[in-house]
């Protein structure tokens, strides 16, 4: 029997196993939300805040050490910097009613579930998306960055891609010692690259057409530089308040972004996502419980995450790569 004042039986939300399990799968294979495609978030239950080691410069010790140990005598001893740094997850979240006079009306209500844990998951993974595309792809947040000029753009017939390709992976290598293994690249970069000689003259003559998908050109960079995969960015959110005419707009902007992300965590990557919830379920969680005000079920998708830089000579951004 309830306390007064408190919930009853149908007010109690709770992980809703099926729907969370499906919001996740759905999740991992999307192809147009890349965050969690370059960055695998780092989980753990119950965790809101933690502390990580940042990688400065100087990281291996200078060419004249001389390590050739005598007998007796003590190895030699190098040290490298560091700095410790905190992050916090903040939860993000968003409801989505269903009344259940709506639900009578459908021959099979998990549908509707479903349909209703679909709208909340978009809101949720455009959330998701910027905060990724914020920390790591705009202007200030790679100590390697270039912004390429109006005579230099990709889409300009001076335009040298291949050399601002390779001066980028130079880059990361000779300061962070690290290869570039992943690369990300915004929807109007690319639509300036499929049309760029110089990049579709990669494509070997007997498949080369007038114009190259995305996906043929994305797997024929990453083969000819050595990266294990470029993503492109392409996914498209509503710029416009709640409730007034939609105003479509990409996320990622016209920039490319190349580093070095550890296939086994965090340490020693240019970018780590950490993730948290209550215990309850995985890095994202779906619950439900019934609204006795308002008499209506409530699908909720929610998350804990925080993103960080770790090591800013681990990447480099290339700016501006379309008029």
């Amino acid at each position: 029997m309830a306390l007064p004042g408190g919930p009853t039986g149908n007010q109690v939300r709770q992980v809703d196993t099926a729907l969370t399990k499906w919001i996740n799968s759905r999740a991992q294979s999307s192809s147009v939300f890349i965050a969690d495609q370059l960055f695998q978030p780092d989980h753990n239950a119950g965790m809101t805040s933690g502390t990580y080691f940042r990688r400065l410069a100087n990281t291996v010790s200078a060419g004249n050490v001389e390590i050739e140990h005598a007998d007796g005598a003590d190895y030699a001893r190098v040290g490298f910097p560091f700095a410790a740094a905190t992050f916090n997850t903040r939860e993000f979240g968003v409801e989505v009613p269903l009344p259940r006079r709506t639900q009578a009306m459908s021959q099979v209500p998990l549908e509707l579930k479903q349909v209703a844990a679909e709208v909340a998951e978009q809101e949720v993974m455009i959330a998701r998306e910027l905060r990724v595309i914020n920390a790591m792809f705009g202007t200030g947040d790679w100590t390697n960055e270039a912004t390429l000029g109006a005579a230099a753009q990709w889409d300009d017939p001076g335009a040298d891609p291949l050399a601002n390709i390779w001066a980028a992976i130079d880059a990361v290598e000779l300061n962070s010692r690290q290869p570039v293994n992943v690369g990300a690249i915004g929807f109007d970069g690319m639509r300036v690259a499929v049309q760029n000689a110089d990049l579709t003259g990669l494509m070997p003559a007997a498949t080369r057409q007038t114009q190259i998908t995305f996906d043929e050109l994305a797997a024929r960079l990453a083969s000819a530089f050595g990266i294990e995969r470029l993503l492109v960015g392409r996914a498209v959110r509503n710029t416009a308040n709640l409730g007034a005419a939609e105003t479509p707009a990409r996320m990622w902007t016209d920039n490319l972004w190349l580093g070095y992300v550890n296939p086994g965590g965090s340490v020693g990557s240019s970018f780590a996502q950490f993730s948290g919830t209550d215990g309850s379920a995985g890095p994202t969680a779906v619950d439900r419980y019934f609204s006795d005000k308002q008499r209506t079920d409530v699908v909720r998708v929610r998350e804990d995450r925080a993103q960080q830089v770790v090591d800013v000579l681990a990447g480099y951004l290339i700016i501006n790569l379309a008029n």
